[in-house]
């Protein structure tokens, strides 16, 4: 990793520690522009790094890009959120094209299928059923099919060589857990900041692993 990657590394984790604390304290001002200041340190740190995959950088890259279309549309109107959901949809979905441009080991397959099929019973039917409930069946459909494809990244993830990616990989269905129960199913407290905690680590995790492949 270059000095200048590690760079925009230190200044990704400074945006994100403001932004938790924003977060916790209900700064909401401050919370529009460090939310956001996260993604961009991290876009620009995965587009400075020598990956090991071009194609695999290529790929996190339009993720990343995603996301922070994500992030910008879940901070504004409630009537963002749908779009803000596509914008995640389409970064997972980049998440796992880019996980398949490098060699896989297969070891962790099992685990990630048990964690999402775990998760999917106690977690993804609750969240899909509130939504149907608060929004109607056509939010609860493109709800669960989120969920499909986020599980989808945590088992393709598994089944790659990268220990970073399938941390992060669980981290952000983790996230996206956290966000849907808060949404849908019952209030949590601090439950965006429960939310934008394991968002940032599993977004990091994801860049990092462009580097380090062990």
């Amino acid at each position: 990793m270059t000095t200048f990657a590690a760079g925009l590394l230190v200044a990704a984790a400074l945006a994100a520690l403001a932004d938790w604390t924003a977060v916790g304290a209900g700064w909401r001002r401050i919370g529009l522009t460090t939310k956001p200041l996260v993604m961009l340190a991290l876009l620009a740190m995965a587009l400075t790094v020598n990956p090991e995959s071009a194609g695999q950088r290529s790929f996190f890259v339009a993720g990343l890009a995603l996301s922070l279309v994500g992030d910008v549309a879940l901070l504004g109107p409630p009537r963002w959120f749908a779009g803000g959901l596509a914008a995640f949809l389409g970064a997972h979905l980049a998440y796992i094209a880019g996980l398949l441009q490098v060699s896989g080991s297969g070891d962790s397959v099992a685990a990630g299928l048990v964690f999402v099929i775990l998760a999917g019973l106690f977690v993804g039917i609750p969240i899909v059923r509130g939504a149907a409930a608060r929004r109607g069946a056509a939010l609860a459909f493109a709800v669960a099919l989120y969920l499909v494809v986020i599980s989808a990244t945590v088992v393709v993830a598994g089944a790659s060589q990268l220990t970073l990616a399938r941390i992060g990989a669980v981290l952000l269905f983790a996230s996206d857990g956290v966000l849907g129960w808060n949404r849908f199913v019952v209030p949590l407290r601090q439950g965006r900041l429960l939310t934008r905690i394991p968002y940032h680590l599993g977004q990091g995790l994801m860049v990092a692993s462009l580097v380090f492949t062990g």
